[in-house]
């Protein structure tokens, strides 16, 4: 249940956090619309337009460090060290010289998909877009290409590519059978390379985003890469708008106050750059690219039917067919099936009750009506409380299941000392008249009682690793035990004759068996209030004496019986 909980809460961050890449993207075909919209009023340039957007970028980012500069000085990280770390990345990888081009990549993308909407539609361009990036990105998470993290991708991711792919090629169709429809008179051949152009336009925007990211781990801000990228463009583009004439800031003195929104362009573009170096990070490509994919299509497809807003950029308007909008729903499907709800939670420290071990509990041994009795429950937890680790379970944590035979010896996960003393002391006030009353007649006692009472029926035996000897008990004295049990002391028993781990068993040599040179201490209760209350370990020859006493009588009182 805590599984299914957290997977919930994984997709709704998820889900939450593509809401950021999805504005932005829906915004972005605005931003070709207000560059077609600012070409023309500066008389049908084409890099003036570019100029000024990145111009307006490059005060917005500057803006913004600006502000960053009044951070407390602890979260600051200094200019030198930032550049200092950038030409450390450069002497070990050559590569990473590359990290400080996107500036130049990131104009190429915005004027093509400017270009390429006013001449076949801001759908078609968009779609296109949109094909590049999820394509380019699924790639990358794929390869770990441009310093990204490998993440694996999963039949979900591959099926929502194709169902993007094939959701553009429909609206595609759809948008030039609505053209044909129309009587517009259109070059199907312009139209194809036109939407390669697109494509490759989708591809530049995912490289972009993955250079500016790497240079932002370099500098340690996102807004110093921003005003480094906007910097890099703006100088790019100026000499390039010198050459189509001086025209154009003529131009821009002359604008008037109704037509100033077409300037805000680079307000958008900033958004975009910000965005593309940072979501990648939390979303990483793929994801963040359907997520921007669907919210372009939207802002596309809003701006081709609108007529208030296509007369100002286009002379005919988008006709969007049946097979248009079939091909729009098919792209928005293709984002959905990718939002990989089988997330796995992170590790979790494994805090559950100990599972029983098999059908009845711990040591599988039940009294009426299925519950164990109370020695049981004291011995299993003095067991699971002891010096050789915890009792097997079979529940899993991250790192596989947990398997008290892969411990090492005198492991153990559970310390409490305390927790034993009051096993203890549960148990020996549960048994003391008993004992007194049954006359169990000590610890030999109960092993040879044990012993005549399973003769006729035993046959094998189980080994034992003691400090002083082994000792053989029978295999009905196993059954009773459930096939799997953990000594006081923590070696397992297991049914054929074999311990799983060689441990230092806490059960005395029988009196055939006992060397003379280890003679067992008479145990009393009073040798246990005289303990330190301290958590400090006790001796291992306090722990033989008190858990072999409490072992055996239990065996002698309960399991006998239950057998």
């Amino acid at each position: 249940m805590a599984n299914r909980d957290w997977s919930a809460v994984r997709v709704l961050a998820r889900v939450s956090l593509s809401l950021w890449p999805l504005t932005v993207g829906f915004v972005q075909p605005f931003n070709s619309y207000l560059l077609i919209l600012l070409g023309d009023l500066l008389g049908g340039f084409f890099f003036w337009p570019l100029f000024l957007n990145f111009s307006l970028v490059f005060t917005g980012a500057l803006t913004g460090l600006g502000l960053m500069s009044l951070r407390p000085k602890a979260k600051k990280v200094d200019w030198m060290e930032g550049f200092h770390e950038l030409g450390r990345r450069i002497e070990a990888s050559k590569w990473d010289i590359f990290s400080l081009c996107g500036g130049i990549v990131l104009p190429v993308s915005v004027g093509s998909n400017a270009f390429t909407s006013k001449w076949i539609g801001f759908g078609p361009t968009y779609l296109g877009v949109s094909c590049g990036l999820v394509l380019s990105s699924l790639i990358i998470d794929w390869k770990g290409l441009f310093w990204a993290q490998k993440r694996p991708v999963t039949w979900l991711d591959i099926l929502g590519a194709f169902l993007v792919l094939g959701g553009t090629a429909m609206f595609v169709a759809g948008t030039i059978e609505g053209d044909m429809v129309a009587g517009v008179s259109v070059n199907h051949g312009k139209r194809v390379g036109l939407l390669i152009l697109a494509v490759v336009s989708g591809i530049l925007l995912v490289i972009q985003g993955a250079l500016n990211k790497r240079l932002t781990q370099a500098l340690g801000d996102p807004w110093r890469s921003a005003s480094w990228a906007a910097f890099c463009a703006v100088v790019g583009l100026f000499p390039l708008a010198m050459s189509e004439g001086p025209r154009a800031p003529e131009a821009i003195s002359r604008t008037p106050p109704s037509e100033a929104f077409r300037y805000l362009s680079g307000l958008i573009g900033l958004a975009i750059l910000l965005t593309s170096m940072s979501a990648p990070r939390y979303l990483g490509f793929s994801l963040y690219a359907k997520a921007r994919v669907s919210g372009e299509v939207v802002g596309a497809v809003l701006i081709g039917v609108t007529h208030g807003l296509y007369s100002l950029a286009k002379e005919q308007r988008e006709r969007v067919t049946t097979l248009a909008i079939v091909g729009l729903m098919v792209t928005f499907v293709g984002f959905f099936v990718s939002l990989k709800w089988n997330d796995k939670p992170p590790s979790e420290v494994v805090t559950q009750e100990v599972p029983p071990a098999g059908p009845a509990g711990v040591g599988g041994v039940m009294g009426e009506g299925g519950v164990r009795s109370r020695s049981q429950r004291n011995l299993a937890v003095g067991s699971e409380s002891g010096d050789a680790g915890p009792v097997e379970s079979t529940g899993t944590a991250e790192g596989g299941p947990s398997s008290a035979a892969a411990m090492p010896p005198h492991t153990s996960t559970h310390t409490d000392s305390a927790h034993v003393s009051e096993a203890q002391r549960e148990y020996e006030a549960d048994h003391t008249k008993e004992d007194s009353v049954r006359g169990g007649g000590g610890i030999d006692g109960s092993v040879d009682r044990l012993k005549a009472e399973k003769e006729e029926e035993g046959s094998g035996v189980l080994a034992v690793q003691s400090s002083d000897s082994k000792q053989q008990l029978s295999q009905e004295y196993l059954e009773c035990l459930s096939g799997r049990r953990r000594t006081p002391k923590g070696g397992i028993l297991v049914q054929g004759g074999t311990s799983t781990r060689e441990e230092t068993s806490s059960l005395p040599a029988s009196p055939s068996k006992r060397s003379a040179s280890a003679p067992i201490e008479a145990y009393s209760p009073q040798q246990e209030e005289k303990a330190p209350s301290s958590p400090s370990r006790p001796s291992e020859r306090q722990l033989d004496v008190s858990s072999s006493r409490r072992f055996l009588q239990s065996l002698h009182q309960s399991e006998i019986s239950d057998c």
